[in-house]
């Protein structure tokens, strides 16, 4: 099944960010380099998100869900 391409974007910022985090840390978290990792630009991270504290807390979730699937397959 076909997800729809709002989905598939959010997930590519999310998971943009997490990279961005992983490599910058918390203080390198910006919004430009959110987008140029996801390889989208500025303007649709405000589209599918309200704002860089709506990604954040996805890519919250997005590493919690990635420490849960770790802890299982232990």
């Amino acid at each position: 099944m076909k997800k729809p391409i709002e989905e598939v974007r959010r997930r590519e910022l999310i998971e943009g960010a997490y990279r961005v985090f992983l490599e910058h840390g918390i203080a390198g978290l910006t919004t430009a380099r959110i987008c140029k990792e996801a390889g989208m630009s500025p303007g649709l991270l405000v589209y599918y998100f309200k704002g860089k504290d709506e990604v954040l807390f996805g890519m919250v979730r997005y590493n919690n869900r990635l420490l849960m699937e770790d802890v299982i397959a232990r």
